[in-house]
């Protein structure tokens, strides 16, 4: 009677810690999502400034966020394994091609850093330009690893 109550007492413990480790995964893989929603959403509300910009100086601090945050999303903690699906556009196939994906953030970086250089010259036509080609560079990432919106 006595051994029964303690393999029960164990395997009820055993229990509790997967799912405390299931709980752990599913918290940091939560995180990272969040994590990279708000860069990416900080990204975006940047290009449409970008878009619309009249001045080289707008063009200047939204192409530093742009940088900035770009070199942040290279960082393999923003990309666990299982953090995209269901409630995210991530495709699957960023796990699958995660050094292509991590060369299209620094094909990013650079094309930012030259809207960057351009913006500081102070030539509005010459930085649309830059910005029309690191636009380009998004849109090659969205291709292939951003899914369609769901509604």
């Amino acid at each position: 009677m006595k051994n029964k109550f303690v393999i029960n007492v164990l395997a009820i413990l055993i229990i509790f810690q997967i799912i405390s480790i299931e709980n752990v995964h599913s918290s940091d893989t939560n995180k990272a999502w969040i994590d990279r929603m708000k860069l990416f959403k900080e990204m975006g509300a940047n290009m449409r400034k970008l878009k619309q910009a009249q001045d080289t100086l707008v063009m200047f601090k939204s192409a530093m966020v742009i940088n900035n945050n770009s070199k942040k999303l290279l960082k393999t903690s923003f990309w666990p394994k299982d953090s995209g699906g269901e409630k995210t556009r991530a495709k699957i196939e960023i796990w699958q091609n995660i050094e292509d994906f991590q060369n299209k953030f620094k094909s990013l970086g650079k094309a930012s850093a030259n809207l960057i250089m351009v913006a500081k010259k102070g030539d509005l036509e010459i930085a649309r330009s830059a910005f029309r080609k690191m636009a380009r560079t998004c849109g090659s990432c969205h291709r292939d690893y951003r899914a369609p919106k769901k509604w």
